[in-house]
């Protein structure tokens, strides 16, 4: 739009000196402002882009003053000639050198070697690729030759990723081949298994799949579970052939979700299953520890347990953190779940799963399921006694769940588990790992609130 309108923008001296200054400084300060990582896709390109057009529309000032004096230098424009190499480069060899190095985001030595390597880089792709290919007049005699040479250069860009992609495939395909008994999951920390090392073998889910290895409902609440609350417009259910014996509403954020692989078992049960699901707002009284928007979720998420009044509902009753002090009680839990007590309508409250500040499958992958750094302390992630004890015997119906001997064991919380990944990231569970817990969540789930 600029390059349309630039023939009629027609800036004062004064006028351009500023713009091209002002554009300067805002594109050099937007990377040393923003969190870039979290601000890109979205609006906030626009802070870049009219920085762009800015210095754009400043062009030749025609005064000594001007921000051109500066781009027009030999080292600018030496630059400039190897742009397009250098936007080409840098974000393979900055991505490349943290996955060789393991660190999250470079230091200053590290930016520094990132962005000369990507320099060097560039100026020999212009030179040795950019140039000779634009200035090759073979292509441009005839048709023909222009599209062999785009075919050509098409197929030495897919054909290494269609090797890749082939590879992944097929490693996807033997992983999920694998027989089940050498992939047990949860059940080798049973007792009688628990000193017993897992067979050798792929762990699963593959890595393509884990990313997508994620429980949840898909049919929305319909009939007698249905809302007009827009803010519970995510709610679902599933039902049992048969009429209910039993009602569960699940309330709560992604750690919660997470047992919906476990609560599979409400099937088999006949029971029938509503989720009421808020992506980082975990279940209790209004907080300030909250959001406006999570403590408004959690009000009309309670309102819709009394109005319905399930049989019960199911939460996740602690809060587990990156950083010390590693676990905590849910800010207004025993408040959120008191009317709910006083309505005769029971609550499971389930212990949390640790949180870390890696990426757990992807520290298994890297340096070995066996690695230190991957089996972090059960001391440095949940503590001792369990926030659930201080629930222990407050209201009528409370009924607590604590599995975390089938996530963290021996002291240490690991990253595999009977070959398969306990973790999809750094904090949630894999949908894989969860179904292996489910003979043993069922027969606690039970213990605890005495249903048959």
């Amino acid at each position: 739009m600029l390059a349309l309108a630039l023939p009629y923008l027609k800036p004062g001296r004064v006028l351009r000196v500023a713009l091209g200054w002002a554009g300067l400084v805002a594109m050099v300060s937007c990377g040393l402002v923003l969190s870039v990582d979290r601000s890109f896709p979205g609006y906030v390109a626009l802070w870049p882009t009219l920085a762009a057009a800015a210095i754009i529309m400043a062009g030749q000032a025609g005064s000594r003053f001007g921000v051109d004096r500066l781009l027009s230098s030999r080292a600018a424009v030496a630059l400039g000639d190897n742009s397009y190499a250098l936007y080409l480069w840098h974000w393979p060899v900055l991505v490349l050198g943290l996955a060789a190095t393991g660190v999250e985001g470079p230091n200053l030595k590290q930016g520094l070697v990132v962005i000369a390597a990507s320099v060097v880089l560039a100026v020999l792709t212009t030179r040795f690729v950019e140039r000779p290919l634009r200035d090759w007049h073979w292509p441009k005699l005839r048709a023909w030759r222009t599209a062999v040479v785009i075919i050509a250069c098409g197929a030495v860009l897919a054909g290494p990723v269609a090797v890749w992609q082939t590879s992944l495939t097929a490693e996807q395909s033997a992983t999920a081949a694998q027989p089940r008994e050498l992939t047990p999951g949860a059940l080798a920390l049973t007792p009688g298994n628990e000193n017993t090392p897992a067979p050798r073998a792929r762990p699963i889910a593959g890595p393509t799949a884990l990313d997508n290895d994620w429980a949840g409902i898909d049919s929305p609440c319909t009939g007698a579970n249905a809302t007009s609350d827009p803010i519970l417009e995510g709610c679902r259910q599933e039902l049992p052939e048969e009429p209910a014996s039993k009602r569960i509403v699940l309330l709560g954020d992604s750690h919660a979700q997470q047992y919906l692989a476990a609560l599979a078992l409400a099937a088999a049960r006949g029971w029938e299953l509503v989720t009421l699901l808020m992506p980082a707002c975990r279940f209790g009284a209004d907080s300030q520890a909250r959001n406006a928007e999570c403590n408004a979720y959690n009000r009309a998420s309670a309102a819709y347990v009394l109005e319905h009044l399930p049989d019960a509902v199911f939460t996740v009753a602690s809060l587990t953190h990156e950083d010390a002090p590693f676990e905590t009680e849910v800010p207004g839990y025993l408040d959120g779940v008191k009317p709910f007590a006083d309505a005769g309508i029971e609550i499971v409250g389930i212990r949390d799963n640790p949180r870390f500040t890696f990426n757990m499958p992807q520290c298994a992958q890297r340096n070995g399921a066996e690695a230190t750094a991957c089996n972090p302390s059960l001391a440095e992630s949940l503590v001792e006694p369990s926030p659930l004890e201080d629930y222990r015997g407050q209201l009528p119906g409370l009924h607590l769940m604590d599995m975390s001997d089938f996530i963290c064991a021996r002291g240490v919380c690991p990253a595999v588990v009977g070959n398969v990944y306990v973790y999809k990231d750094d904090n949630h569970l894999t949908r894989t790992y969860v179904e292996t817990m489910i003979p043993m969540f069922e027969q606690r789930l039970l213990a605890a609130t005495g249903w048959s």
